[in-house]
C-alpha cells in the first residue's frame, strides 16, 4: 500500500517569508525520497491549496476562504480577526483532506495559537490510527518578558493548550533545536537544505584585491540579524580593499539600517536590494565573497544557531560569517568565519584576512561537497521516519 503523508503548513505561500516556504517544499521533497507520497496543504491570502509534491506541484484541491477569513494588511484588529477565521477554515479543510486522501501520516508545522479545533482534529486522527508529527521550528519556544502582560499571557495560555491538547496526541514532536533535548517524545533536528533547488555559485576561486570585497546578507530583516554590526564595521576597515554590504530582503528594521548607513557615512557601500528570488537571487549570489549569517542571536538570549541561511550559503558554495555556535559547522571548517556574539562592530579587516588566507581551499565545489555530505533534508528527517514502507529513494521522477 502506498504510504501517503499530509504536510500541514499554516503559512502564506504568497507572503514575503520566502525562506520558510522554501523550507516546507524542501521537506516535502525529502519526505518523498524517504518513502512517502507527500501532499502539502498551505495557505494563501484568499484560499488554502493542497499540492501533490510527488508529481511536482499539482493542485489536488482548493478551499476558497469566506470573506471574513481573507487576509487583510490593516487594520491590526481586523487582520487578527481574519487570521482566526482563516485558521479555523484551514484546519477544517485539513481534516477533510486527511480523510479524502486517506493519508497514513500527518506532519504539522506548528500552529499558533493552538485552537480547540486543532486538538479535536488530532483526537479524531488518533482514533483513525494516523501517525502524527508536530514540528516546532524554534525549540524551545522563547517566552516574552513578563512585563509585557498581553504577550506573556498569550504565551502561557498557548503553552498550556499545547501541553494538554497536542503533546499527548501526536506520535513525535520534531524540534528544530540548537540544544540537546532529553524528552524521549521529542526528536531534535537541525535545519537542512534542498540541494537540488540550490545552485552552486559561479565565481572565481579567490578574490582579486582590486575588486570589491562583497558581503551579503539574506533575511527577513529583524533586529537579531544585527546587520548594523556590519555597517558599523565598514568605516573601520583599513585593508586595501573596497568592502560592500548587500542586503537582500526586507523587514521591520530596513529603515533603521538605511538611516544607520547614512549616519556612518557608508551609504554608498550598503546596497539594499529588497526581496530577491529565483534567477535574480542566483545571479546576485554569484558575485558574493562572504555570506552574512545571524549576528545578534544574543539579543534574544539565543546562544546557538540553526539558521537556514547558513545552510543555503554552504549549499551554494559561499564562505560565511557566524556569531553563534552552529553544531553542523565545527570550528575547524575553513569556510566558516566567526565574530564574537556581542555588540562590537564586525572586524572587516580580520574577515578579509581570513578570507584570503583560505581562498585556495574555499572553492565553491569544496564547500558544496560539505553540504551534500552533512546538510540535506533527507539526512535531517531520516531519524524522524524510522520505518520506511517503500524502497527509499524511489520517489517519482517528476518530484519537485
Amino acid at each position: 500500500m502506498e504510504n501517503k503523508l499530509l504536510y500541514v503548513a499554516f503559512l502564506r505561500e504568497d507572503s514575503d517569508a520566502v525562506g520558510f516556504v522554501k523550507k516546507v517544499y524542501a521537506q516535502c521533497r525529502a519526505m518523498n525520497q524517504l518513502g512517502r507520497r507527500a501532499y502539502l496543504l498551505i495557505s494563501q491570502k484568499d484560499r488554502a491549496v493542497c499540492y501533490d509534491t510527488w508529481t511536482g506541484r499539482e493542485v489536488v484541491r482548493e478551499h476558497h476562504y469566506s470573506p471574513k477569513a481573507i487576509f487583510v494588511e490593516t487594520p491590526a484588529w481586523k487582520r487578527s480577526t481574519a487570521s482566526y477565521f482563516r485558521m479555523t477554515e484551514f484546519l477544517q479543510f485539513a481534516a477533510t483532506l486527511a480523510e479524502s486522501l486517506d493519508v497514513q501520516e500527518i506532519y504539522i508545522r506548528r500552529v499558533k495559537p493552538v485552537l480547540p479545533q486543532l486538538s479535536l482534529w488530532l483526537q479524531r486522527c488518533r482514533r483513525q490510527e494516523r501517525k502524527m508529527y508536530y514540528e516546532i521550528p524554534d525549540y524551545p519556544v522563547e517566552a516574552p518578558f513578563k512585563t509585557d502582560w498581553p504577550a506573556y499571557g498569550s504565551y502561557v495560555l498557548d503553552q498550556a493548550a499545547f501541553r494538554f491538547g497536542v503533546y499527548p496526541l501526536v506520535k513525535k514532536i520534531v524540534a528544530v533545536s540548537i540544544t540537546p533535548v532529553a524528552d524521549p517524545k521529542v526528536i531534535a533536528i537541525k535545519n537542512g537544505i534542498d540541494l537540488a533547488a540550490t545552485p552552486v555559485v559561479e565565481r572565481p576561486a579567490f578574490h582579486h584585491p582590486d575588486e570589491a570585497f562583497v558581503l551579503a546578507g539574506v533575511a527577513n530583516l529583524a533586529s537579531w540579524h544585527a546587520y548594523d554590526r556590519i555597517i558599523k564595521g565598514l568605516n573601520k576597515c583599513r585593508a586595501p580593499i573596497r568592502p560592500e554590504f548587500h542586503i537582500i530582503g526586507d523587514g521591520p528594521v530596513s529603515d533603521e539600517l538605511r538611516q544607520l548607513a547614512v549616519a556612518e557615512g557608508v551609504e554608498d557601500r550598503v546596497i539594499f536590494h529588497g526581496t530577491l528570488t529565483g534567477s535574480e537571487l542566483d545571479q546576485m549570489m554569484n558575485g558574493v565573497d562572504v555570506g552574512i549569517g545571524i549576528l545578534g542571536n544574543h539579543r534574544r538570549n539565543f546562544f546557538g544557531d540553526s539558521s537556514l541561511k547558513n545552510r543555503e550559503y554552504c549549499a551554494r558554495g559561499i564562505p560565511f560569517l557566524l556569531a553563534s555556535e552552529d553544531s553542523d559547522f565545527p570550528v575547524n571548517l575553513p569556510f566558516v568565519f566567526r565574530t564574537p556574539a556581542d555588540e562590537s562592530p564586525v572586524d572587516i579587516d580580520r574577515l578579509f584576512f581570513k578570507y584570503m588566507q583560505h581562498r585556495h581551499r574555499n572553492t565553491p565545489a569544496n564547500i558544496r561537497s560539505y553540504a551534500a555530505e552533512h546538510l540535506s533534508w533527507e539526512q535531517k528527517l531520516r531519524g524522524v521516519f524510522r520505518e520506511v514502507p517503500i524502497e527509499e529513494g524511489k520517489a517519482h521522477e517528476g518530484s519537485a
